[in-house]
C-alpha cells in the first residue's frame, strides 16, 4: 500500500495509493473479521465504494508489492473510499488482516522506517501509530496497528492546491482512525 514510503519518494502517479479501510466496509471482511458498529466521527463520511482483495489478489492494488504483505501474514485487505458530506475531503483507508499480531507488528515496522516529519504531539491510536503531512499529495497520512489488523488511512483535501492543509482536517483523520480501532 505505501510501498512508496519505503522508497521514501512520494510522487503524484503513486495517486492515493497510501491507505486504508473503514467501518462500513469491514462488513465485507470474514465473520472473525472487525466489528461493524457505526461511530459518530464516522457520520459526517459517506462511503462511495469498497472491495475486498484476498493476499493473492493483492497486486492489482500494489504493483508489485505485494510480497511485503504477504510474507508478513497478510490474509486479506480491504479497501475503503470515504467522502465528506460538507467538507472538501476524502478518505482512503485500508485495513490489512495480518493474520497475527506479530505480522500487523512487522508491517506497521517496515511503514514506519519510511515516515519523514512524523508528528509526535497525538496520542496513540491502537497499539501502535505513526501520523504525517504530506505536502505533496496534499494529505495527512495516519498508519497503526492493532492486534492483526495493520491500518493505512489517508485524508486529502480537495479544491486549491495552493492553500494549506488544514488542523481541521488532520483532527478528522484522527477521529475517524479512532472510530476504526475501536471496532477491530
Amino acid at each position: 500500500m505505501w510501498s512508496f514510503l519505503r522508497q521514501k519518494k512520494i510522487t503524484s502517479s503513486c495517486g492515493l495509493l497510501a491507505i486504508a479501510m473503514c467501518l462500513t466496509g469491514l462488513a465485507s471482511c470474514a465473520k472473525t473479521g472487525p466489528r461493524t458498529t457505526q461511530s459518530s466521527a464516522l457520520s459526517d463520511w459517506i462511503i462511495k465504494a469498497t472491495r475486498r482483495l484476498a493476499a493473492h489478489e493483492l497486486w492489482k492494488e500494489h504493483d508489485g508489492g505485494d510480497q511485503t504483505y504477504i510474507q508478513r501474514g497478510c490474509l486479506s485487505e480491504t479497501i475503503s473510499d470515504y467522502r465528506h458530506r460538507s467538507r472538501p475531503w476524502t478518505i482512503r483507508c485500508s485495513v490489512f488482516d495480518q493474520s497475527k499480531p506479530d505480522g500487523a507488528r512487522s508491517l506497521f515496522e517496515y511503514f514506519h522506517e519510511g515516515v519523514e516529519d512524523e508528528i509526535r504531539a497525538v496520542e496513540p491510536v491502537g497499539d501502535a501509530m505513526y501520523l504525517w503531512k504530506s505536502t505533496e499529495m496534499r494529505a495527512w497520512l495516519i498508519g497503526f496497528c492493532k492486534g492483526r489488523f495493520f491500518v493505512e488511512i489517508s485524508l486529502t483535501e480537495e479544491g486549491n492546491p495552493n492553500a494549506p492543509m488544514t488542523e481541521s482536517a488532520r483532527d478528522a483523520l484522527i477521529a475517524f482512525a479512532r472510530s476504526l480501532a475501536a471496532n477491530l
